[in-house]
């Protein structure tokens, strides 16, 4: 889905994200992911029984599963043109804005070099990276981020629907509902849980149509819904 930052680019919203329809459709990603999967290491398991093979494929394919959820550091790209510009911010915006999104990952980059604190601009890169679909790096920035500004509603909405693409619904599901509890508007609507209860779908859903029933006018919660 195509998101932007307000203000800051060619769109104005995260953009509508059918979250709910995707992890439904998981299976059929899994189901794909298996025949792949099978192809390559069949003459390894040839010697199991069905039901074995299966829980052998289960085994690797969670452990697959959250090693690639787990976040990765960001990695500059080498040889930037940006690092001797007077005003890497700033231009990373315009660029932004102009649409030039390569362009205005290196400049970003190139202020974040620099001063690797500012969430504005960790932010903004996480926003441009989604812009570009480019889920895995704009969840790398909008992690950096949130940890300088955890309570910041943007990078936690952001990082809902880019885990949502990714077909991570425990994290996704996480920074959900974190948005709606750091909301001022809702914060209410979400009721006292274990740091480690578990989240499902219709559970989130429902918070969200709650919200939108509270302010129908919040583009952010129909981005969600």
């Amino acid at each position: 889905a195509a998101r932007g930052e307000a203000g800051a680019g060619p769109s104005q919203d995260l953009g509508r994200v059918d979250w709910a329809s995707e992890f439904n459709t998981a299976g059929e990603e899994w189901a794909r992911e298996f025949t792949e999967m099978s192809k390559g290491w069949a003459d390894e398991f040839q010697g199991l029984d069905q039901s074995e093979l299966l829980n052998r494929w289960v085994e690797d394919y969670n452990a697959q599963s959250q090693l690639n959820r787990q976040p990765q550091e960001y990695e500059f790209a080498p040889n930037n043109p940006y690092l001797d510009h007077v005003d890497p911010l700033a231009e990373g915006r315009e660029l932004f804005r102009q649409g030039l999104l390569s362009e205005a990952v290196l400049a970003l980059e190139a202020e974040l070099q620099r001063n690797g604190d500012s969430a504005e601009a960790w932010k903004l890169l996480g926003t441009v990276h989604a812009e570009n679909d480019d889920d895995i790096p704009a969840i790398a920035a909008m992690m950096r981020a949130l940890k300088v500004d955890p309570q910041n509603l943007e990078v936690l909405l952001s990082l809902g629907v880019s885990y949502t693409n990714e077909l991570a619904q425990e994290e996704a599901l996480g920074y959900m509902r974190q948005w709606l509890e750091n909301h001022p508007a809702y914060s209410d609507l979400v009721p006292p849980a274990p740091p480690d209860a578990p989240l499902e779908v219709p559970q989130v859903a429902e918070l969200f149509h709650a919200a939108a029933a509270r302010n129908p006018e919040d583009a952010d919660v129909h981005t969600v819904l």
